[in-house]
């Protein structure tokens, strides 16, 4: 009998193998920039391809077709390995479908330059430093102080880095930083829940697809918005990735 694990979860397709992945500098890096109400938002508008102004979209459904023919993929080499014995004739248990949680918090885009080609994909993060709920996007109270983390490639920060205070004019109401050196960038994988993540960490699923994982934040004793809770160094809490993990472990 065909086995059964070649079910696909929510309408996006199976996930990788559960795991973790912690990025060093040198591939991951952490720009910031921050400004009173919407001053940021307006200053990075004008910078990427996404409206900052709007929700951002969650990525395309795989079509009903596509994940038809994936599962009959699986299935056939899990027919051959029944045939040849290796499976032991077992038949593995039906994965549950599950929904996927996106975030307005996180979103993915591009930089362009100014004749309008790429610089780089980042992924945006927003939040506020004034320990009040992130507010959406195109309702920013001009009391509080937003700021979007950019999560970009590490043999790109620099350049992009040099790009945005080309943008930032005289009387720009932004500050701009790299805030590499305080923030560390995870991912966690064979997951699709990215809520109640612990004091000191921001944590979404992977905008650009739930196979990439759950993408963490370490953001340790910093300002966190009240919907993320106290700060690390509060709680004393250990790192985010190894414990969603080990538990990951401790439950299969």
């Amino acid at each position: 009998m065909a086995s059964k694990a070649a079910s696909t979860v929510s309408k996006y397709g199976k996930l990788w193998g559960r795991g973790y992945e912690s990025f060093p500098p040198k591939l991951r890096r952490i720009l910031s920039v921050s400004g009173k109400g919407d001053h940021a938002t307006t200053y990075l508008q004008g910078l990427v391809t996404s409206d900052l102004f709007s929700e951002p979209k969650a990525p395309r459904e795989e079509d009903s077709e596509s994940l038809r023919a994936l599962e009959g993929l699986v299935s056939s080499s899990s027919s051959s390995l029944n045939v040849d014995g290796g499976s032991g004739g077992l038949e593995e248990p039906m994965e549950q479908e599950v929904p996927v949680q996106f975030t307005s918090k996180m979103r993915s885009t591009c930089f362009l330059d100014h004749r309008g080609r790429i610089l780089t994909d980042a992924l945006l993060w927003k939040r506020s430093l004034d320990g009040e709920p992130v507010n959406t996007a195109n309702n920013d109270n001009a009391a509080t102080t937003t700021e979007y983390l950019i999560d970009v490639p590490g043999d790109a920060a620099d350049a992009l880095l040099a790009h945005l205070k080309q943008h930032k004019l005289r009387r720009s109401k932004v500050t701009l930083k790299d805030r590499s050196d305080e923030f560390s960038i995870h991912a966690v994988y064979g997951t699709l829940n990215a809520e109640g993540a612990p004091p000191g960490y921001l944590a979404a699923m992977d905008p650009r697809h739930p196979s990439l994982g759950m993408r963490v934040l370490s953001v340790g004793p910093q300002a966190v918005s009240k919907d993320e809770g106290a700060t690390k160094e509060e709680t004393g809490r250990g790192d985010f990735a190894e414990d969603e993990v080990g538990n990951d472990r401790q439950s299969s």
